[in-house]
């Protein structure tokens, strides 16, 4: 692996609490005079959001808002925002707000610096000019969205998550401040979390996994794997809050330069499909099967394996497949709220399932699984979730 090429790509990041404090430097770094400060109506209730406000406010910065993001972006606010920013001639984009948040900035940002519809810039490289400058405050421990090459927006009309990937879409810095993710309900605390440990897994075992991202996975691996279950018994606990924040950094910095799998694709398609299900609970749910799908083709599972046992020794002598079952449903049950996407399935139809398989086995994702998967086995791994839910 030492005698392969490899890039590694990041943008500028602060980690630890009081990060977010650092905006109004890095607006007056960036020569910034009126920003579109994106967001969502949630984010925009929380007090240290209002404080960040007031002291933008407080220093004469004439900035723009657009607070319209809702889960899974659209492509619709993409174009809305994009408008805003032209009309009102804002120079740069701040992000704040978790993964949908990010995503929806990053595809305004292509719209305005490349035009044309958002769907014209799905795949891979697509992005030819340089969105304006994005820094980004996350507000979540999941989605990574503010360090990686990644904007995943979802096609209204065609009902999917395109992605878009492109060092286009690297933002310029990321303000991580694990604070401000103790205002998370609970199941998106969880959701969020597992949905970068999928990230970490699945860009461990991808063909384009090196030394680095191997370096980065690992450890958010570890992290998630120590401190989700302890987050558990204390939501406001800042330690675990801040480990879990590093794991989602970790994460992101290894998937955005390994990609990722099967897990995702199908996530993506969901996603898009029945638009209001979590991208993290649905990655939760698919992860133990797209690993049992995959098992035989990287050794490498059995690292992660190792990780597990060594910190939660009661599963020593299960495989991967049937750690990550028991971890996944011991986390998510203990919320006592149960899975909307098992719920969904008992209504989902033999055509659903072929439609999300179809835009799933297209998804670039696929590209980077440890195994070429065939469109009915993607139907098999689906039906095992919509029709069992175990």
């Amino acid at each position: 692996m030492l005698t392969e090429l490899r890039k590694f790509v990041a943008p500028e990041f602060v980690f630890g609490v009081g990060s977010r404090h650092l905006l109004l430097q890095y607006i007056r770094n960036f020569g910034i005079a009126r920003p579109l400060v994106v967001t969502d109506q949630g984010v925009r209730m929380e007090a240290w959001y209002a404080q960040m406000i007031s002291d933008l406010k407080a220093e004469g910065v004439q900035f723009v808002e657009y607070p319209h993001v809702t889960i899974n972006p659209k492509d619709t606010e993409c174009t809305e925002g994009a408008a805003l920013y032209l009309k009102t001639n804002c120079d740069a984009v701040i992000a704040i707000g978790g993964g949908s948040v990010l995503d929806g900035a990053k595809g305004i940002g292509i719209l305005v610096s490349n035009g044309d519809e958002i769907a014209s810039y799905e795949g891979v490289d697509k992005v030819l000019r340089p969105i304006p400058p994005l820094i980004c405050v996350p507000t979540t421990s999941g989605s990574a969205a503010d360090v990686s090459q990644f904007a995943i927006i979802t096609n209204t009309k065609e009902r999917y998550k395109m992605a878009h990937v492109s060092k286009m879409l690297v933002p310029d810095v990321s303000l991580i401040d694990p604070y401000v993710t103790l205002t998370m309900p609970d199941k998106v605390s969880v959701d969020t979390a597992l949905d970068a440990l999928v990230h970490a897994i699945e860009s461990y075992v991808s063909p384009l996994a090196s030394f680095i991202t191997d370096m980065h996975a690992l450890s958010a691996i570890e992290h998630v794997v120590v401190n989700l279950p302890l987050l558990l018994t204390a939501f406001d606990n800042m330690a675990y809050r801040t480990a879990l924040s590093r794991a989602s950094l970790e994460a992101g910095l290894a998937f955005s330069n390994a990609s990722l799998g099967l897990v995702h694709a199908i996530a993506h398609s969901i996603g898009g499909y029945f638009n209001h299900l979590a991208h993290g609970e649905l990655n939760g749910a698919f992860l133990q099967y797209v690993i049992d799908y995959n098992y035989a083709s990287s050794d490498k599972y059995q690292r992660v394996e190792a990780i597990f046992i060594q910190h939660h020794p009661k599963y020593a002598g299960q495989k991967l497949p049937e750690i990550v079952r028991d971890f996944t449903q011991g986390i998510t049950s203990a919320l006592g709220q149960p899975l909307e996407v098992y719920d969904k399935g008992k209504s989902v139809t033999d055509t659903d399932i072929r439609r999300i398989a179809e835009v799933a086995i297209n998804d670039p994702c696929v590209l980077t699984n440890p195994r070429e998967p065939k469109l009915d086995e993607v139907v098999e791994i689906l039906e095992k979730v919509f029709k069992r839910g175990d």
